[in-house]
C-alpha cells in the first residue's frame, strides 16, 4: 500500500510539473493515479482493522460490570447408574478496583464477586489482573495463566496463540472429581462481527466474536449408504468456546462447553437406547457448560 502510495505521488508530479506535456498524457496519468489510490480502498471484510482495543476493552478504575452467569454440570453416579446434572444460576460483578505493579508493568486489579440476586449482597471475593500491553493485546491474568483473549490490527479469520503465556496441555481442572484440560486445543481466531446482538433489554452493535474451539458436524452415511450430518450435539465429544465483545463495554458474553458422552464409554451397549434417543446435553457423563451474559455497566 505504502509502495503504491508513494508510485501514485511520483506520477502525480510527473503530470503535472512537466507543463510541456500534451493534454492527453496528462489525461492518462491523472486516469492512472485515481485507479491506483482506488485500487487501496478498504476491503470491509479482509482489510487490517484499525486499533481498536481500547475501544473494544476499556479499562478504566471504577468500572463496573455484572453478569448473568449460568454453570452446569456433568458427573455419573455409579452407585445409581445414572448421569447427575447440577446447574447453578448466579450473578457476578467485576469491579475495577485498583492498579498495581506486577512483573515490571502496572495492571488492574478487577475484583470478582458473587451474589444469589441482581441487587444483593455480593461475596467470595477474588482477584483477576488485567492490561493492555503497549497497546497491542490484552493480557487477562487468572491465578498462574495468563491469557490473550485479544490483539490489535486484526482482520476477519486472524489467527492468534491466545494461550501462548502457558503450556495449555499441562492445565488440568477437577469437575465433579474428574480432570479435564479445557485448554488443551484452544487456538483464538476473529470468527465474525456482528451487526447486532441483543442480550435482554440490551442490544449491542458492530459486536466482534473471537472463537477459541468449535466441534464441527460431521458429513457421514447410514448403514444404507444414504449421507447424513452428525450435529455437533450428537456426537460423543463437544468442545466449544466463544466470547462476544462489544465496543465501550467489553465483554458482554461468553460461552465454555467440554462434554464427554457417556456414549463413548466401553460398556455403551447398557445405554444405547438412551444413547439413540438424546443428545449429549443430556447423556454427558463428564464435563461442564459455562454461558455468562452482561447485565449491567457501570
Amino acid at each position: 500500500m505504502k509502495a503504491m502510495t508513494l508510485l501514485a505521488v511520483g506520477l502525480f508530479t510527473v503530470v503535472y510539473k512537466n507543463v510541456k506535456m500534451d493534454y492527453f498524457y496528462r489525461l492518462f496519468y491523472t486516469a492512472l493515479v485515481s485507479l491506483i489510490f482506488f485500487s487501496c480502498g478498504k476491503n470491509e471484510d479482509l482489510a487490517i482493522l484499525d486499533n481498536k482495543i481500547q475501544q473494544y476493552y476499556p479499562l478504566e478504575l471504577g468500572q463496573q460490570r455484572y453478569y448473568a452467569v449460568d454453570s452446569i454440570t456433568y458427573d455419573f453416579d455409579g452407585n445409581t447408574s445414572s448421569i447427575r446434572i447440577d446447574t447453578h444460576q448466579y450473578f457476578q460483578k467485576e469491579l475495577v478496583n485498583t492498579v498495581i505493579q506486577f512483573t515490571n508493568a502496572i495492571w488492574y486489579v478487577v475484583e470478582i464477586s458473587t451474589s444469589e440476586s441482581l441487587d444483593g449482597d455480593y461475596l467470595d471475593h477474588s482477584i483477576v489482573l488485567e492490561r493492555i500491553e503497549d497497546n497491542q493485546r490484552l493480557l487477562v491474568k487468572k491465578g498462574n495463566l495468563t491469557f490473550i483473549p485479544l490483539v490489535s490490527y486484526i482482520s476477519l479469520y486472524d489467527e492468534w496463540d491466545g494461550t501462548a503465556m502457558f503450556n495449555k496441555s499441562a492445565v488440568e481442572i477437577f469437575i465433579e472429581g474428574e480432570k479435564i484440560k479445557p485448554y488443551e486445543n484452544w487456538n483464538y481466531q476473529f470468527i465474525e462481527i456482528l451487526e447486532t446482538v441483543k442480550i435482554d433489554q440490551n442490544t449491542y452493535n458492530n459486536v466482534w466474536r473471537i472463537n477459541q474451539i468449535d466441534t464441527s458436524s460431521i458429513n457421514t452415511t447410514d448403514n444404507g449408504g444414504n449421507p447424513i450430518q452428525v450435529k455437533p450435539e450428537q456426537q460423543l465429544f463437544y468442545n466449544l468456546a466463544n466470547e462476544w465483545y462489544a465496543p465501550g463495554r467489553g465483554l458482554i458474553k461468553k460461552e465454555e462447553i467440554q462434554l464427554i458422552s457417556i456414549c463413548a464409554s466401553s460398556s455403551v451397549n447398557e445405554y444405547i437406547d438412551f444413547c439413540d434417543t438424546t443428545t449429549i446435553f443430556e447423556n454427558a457423563e463428564q464435563g461442564y457448560i459455562y454461558r455468562k451474559k452482561l447485565l449491567k455497566f457501570e
